[in-house]
């Protein structure tokens, strides 16, 4: 056997290789606590005014279902540019939440109930949103109404099954990338604005 440099370092890179990811395979589906999302929330935000001295918000194929996104009636949370790829959100709540540029691409959102998001340019490929209530329907200019922002979010893929949406976007093109019939007993109303 012949052992030289070359060896020792395709070697070494095969260890490497393996030990992230079985580290990344062991993380994934980890259930998040609710003081984990609190404090990644809280993190996130440093990140989005300093990136060397925050850390952003990664939840990449993790169960966050049940948790709740901030203080309900309390400042809106600002999650621009997070990763929630195949994430459980099931069952989460929120009010005023800032989605945008964000990555949900696989994730699942059933019975979820969020109050106002903004899911403005997200990547929501394949994401399940069976049952959910995203916005809060009124009659327009009344202040109980609370739409959801769709603007140019992607959902080719998406299941949208008996959701009921409060929503706006100022690409109302953006229901005809979720795949047919995935929608078709979905109570939706849409108001097409641009502004709240």
């Amino acid at each position: 056997m012949n052992i030289n440099r070359r060896s020792i370092l395709f070697a070494t890179a095969a260890v490497a290789v393996t030990t992230s990811q079985s580290a990344l395979g062991h993380k994934q589906g980890k259930r998040v606590s609710q003081q984990e999302l609190d404090e990644a929330i809280q993190l996130h935000g440093i990140w989005l005014a300093d990136m060397n001295t925050g850390e952003r918000c990664t939840f990449a194929g993790r169960d966050l279902s049940g948790l709740q996104f901030g203080i309900l009636g309390g400042a809106p949370i600002d999650l621009n540019g997070a990763d929630f790829a195949q994430a459980d959100l099931s069952g989460t709540e929120a009010d005023d939440i800032l989605v945008h540029h964000c990555s949900f691409n696989g994730a699942k959102f059933d019975y979820s109930h969020w109050r106002q998001p903004v899911f403005a340019f997200a990547d929501m490929r394949r994401a399940s949103a069976k049952r959910v209530e995203w916005g809060k329907p009124d009659r327009r200019g009344s202040a109980r109404r609370s739409p959801a922002d769709f603007s140019h979010a992607v959902l080719r893929d998406a299941d949208l099954t008996e959701g009921e949406y409060a929503a706006f976007s100022t690409a109302p093109r953006w229901l005809g990338h979720v795949s047919s019939g995935r929608t078709s007993r979905s109570a939706i109303s849409w108001v097409r604005s641009t502004t709240m």
